[in-house]
């Protein structure tokens, strides 16, 4: 036998039993089963181009050949920043006085220098920022406007789908590897 858990006057006194093993086979299978069916259906689609969307997160945004839950929600928030921070440029650059407010005039004059495409993506992102109509972007609109074009660069279901690859997590380690991927390709790659 194996020795439970012992009161003895003070505390609990644990004694150490084998944990029955599960076998990696089982382990792997009940993984799979886990695996949401959206992304069971775009590996079917085209497993080449699933397995080479999922390395590439894995490489470029994971650490030591993996990712884990950690660095998807800091890919995402990077993503969310940069998105913000190009939707701001634009607005920071026709301030001209840094006064942190965008005019009409400022966002006009900087316009001038520009071609007329960049010119009018600058006056239509001023119109778009400016919320209230009062013909000037204030920095409370600013930031409203980067974050309003932040959620529409990185939508709810690119956050899912970046967050489903942990579901390949097929050992239970909190990790998705090279490995990993490849094997639920292989597995799942079959139509049933």
């Amino acid at each position: 036998g194996c020795m439970r858990a012992i009161t003895a006057g003070f505390g609990l006194v644990l004694g150490l039993c084998p944990a029955a093993a599960i076998p990696q086979e089982d382990l792997v299978a009940g993984a799979l089963a886990r695996v949401p069916q959206a992304v069971v259906a775009g590996l079917r689609r085209d497993p080449a181009r699933f397995r080479t969307e999922v390395l590439e997160v894995i490489f470029g945004r994971g650490s030591g050949g993996a990712i884990t839950a950690v660095e998807v929600e800091r890919a995402l928030a990077l993503d969310r920043a940069v998105a913000r921070a190009r939707a701001m440029r634009p607005l920071l650059e026709s301030d001209l006085d840094g006064d942190g407010v965008v005019t009409q005039d400022e966002a006009m004059a900087r316009g001038a220098v520009l071609a007329a495409a960049g010119r009018a993506r600058l006056l239509l992102v001023q119109v778009t920022a400016d919320a209230d109509g009062d013909g000037r972007v204030s920095a409370a609109e600013m930031q409203a406007h980067a974050a309003a074009e932040a959620a529409r660069a990185i939508s709810a279901p690119e956050e899912a789908r970046m967050r489903a690859i942990l579901s390949l997590d097929l050992d239970g380690d909190a990790r998705v590897t090279a490995a990993e991927v490849d094997e639920a390709v292989q597995r799942l790659g079959k139509a049933e």
